[in-house]
């Protein structure tokens, strides 16, 4: 069983440290300074994060919060994750800004930014302060400049390598693939049959839209980015929206492999690639069919509208460190996966009968 006492100091201390920041008008030097103490604070605790992670066995159930940034406690979202595992970590949101470590704020649009920064205070304060041993906050994808530097080479290139083996002709590199297929026709033209199902960028509905109207709908829901691909070509755009949501897609599959963690995914799009990337061939230890029940059962229940209580802590007691999650397993045949509308028939079942 792996040991959470040091975590539970460390966490203390990060609250003290986050908490002189609370209720604090921001400008961009005081986020660098808040930065910076955040790395510091982490390298200091390195090696006690490093041994507890590596200490986590499948048997301690831990699960991570995957493909978001916080926990947004505002929307409840405390109430689904609670639902996963028996421990639960929340990837320290502020390190996806390390340029500001060195200084390079001219990179960051400051709106942007100050909002991204104040709703993650907010949330990781009242994460620390009011849901103490409930959910920790740690760094899991390293901190140190090295390490981090190699992990994202590993998911560029494993990524790659994942878009350009979703159509079925062969292409050396991406610059090969530009060049051969100049328009969104011709690539989903190309595309194995199999894969378009799991290529979409705003949601579900993506499925009944052509290439073109899946990429149109992406940049009008992201409208920062429309500027700058408005320079792509239709190649070049596919290939970095497709790529983007590979790199998170993999890099999940990798720390729960690395760490015998539990993926907690409630965006619709991020599970549609993760679970690409579980058909593939990508690692050589593959995940079991009880393994990858759990994390679509997770995912399923996520996407339920109202599933709280008023009480937090009776909804826990009830349903949580992964007590409704098992009870949907224990309705499904063993060793079996069965087709994502059966499974959400019994997840109804079960919570129609708990009168959720």
């Amino acid at each position: 069983m792996v040991d959470i006492n040091p975590i539970v100091k460390i966490s203390k201390q990060y609250l003290i440290l986050l908490e002189r920041y609370e209720n604090k008008s921001m400008s961009m030097d005081d986020y660098r300074k808040l930065l910076f103490e955040i790395k510091l604070f982490w390298l200091e605790h390195s090696k006690a994060v490093s041994y507890f992670l590596n200490s986590i066995d499948a048997e301690d159930e831990v699960a991570f919060l995957a493909g978001a940034n916080r926990l947004d406690i505002k929307n409840n979202g405390h109430f689904k994750f609670i639902l996963a595992g028996k421990i639960r970590i929340i990837n320290d949101p502020f390190l996806k800004f390390s340029i500001l470590y060195s200084g390079n704020s001219d990179e960051i649009d400051y709106t942007f930014f100050d909002a991204y920064m104040a709703d993650c205070l907010l949330d990781t304060i009242a994460v620390l302060r009011n849901y103490a041993g409930d959910f920790f906050v740690l760094p899991i994808e390293g901190i140190e400049k090295r390490i981090t530097e190699d992990f994202n080479s590993v998911l560029i290139e494993s990524s790659e390598q994942m878009v350009l083996s979703m159509v079925e002709c062969y292409y050396v590199d991406k610059r090969h693939f530009y060049d051969d297929n100049p328009s969104f026709e011709i690539i989903e033209s190309r595309l194995i049959t199999f894969v378009n199902q799991f290529l979409i960028y705003s949601g579900i509905a993506d499925r009944g839209l052509s290439l073109r109207e899946r990429v149109n709908n992406y940049l009008l829901n992201n409208g920062s980015k429309i500027k700058l691909f408005s320079r792509l070509s239709e190649a070049e755009q596919f290939f970095a929206i497709t790529q983007q949501f590979c790199i998170q897609a993999i890099s999940i599959a990798i720390v729960s492999l690395e760490y015998s963690l539990i993926p907690f995914i409630r965006n619709d799009v991020v599970f549609q690639y993760y679970s690409l990337v579980l058909n593939t061939n990508m690692f050589e230890e593959r995940k079991s069919n009880k393994d990858v029940l759990k994390e679509t059962v997770l995912f399923i229940i996520s996407r339920k509208n109202g599933l709280f209580f008023d009480d937090y802590l009776e909804f826990k007691e009830s349903y949580g460190n992964g007590k409704l999650v098992e009870e949907v397993i224990q309705r499904v045949p063993e060793d079996d996966i069965p087709d994502p509308k059966d499974l959400l028939d019994t997840v109804n079942q079960v919570l129609k009968g708990k009168c959720i």
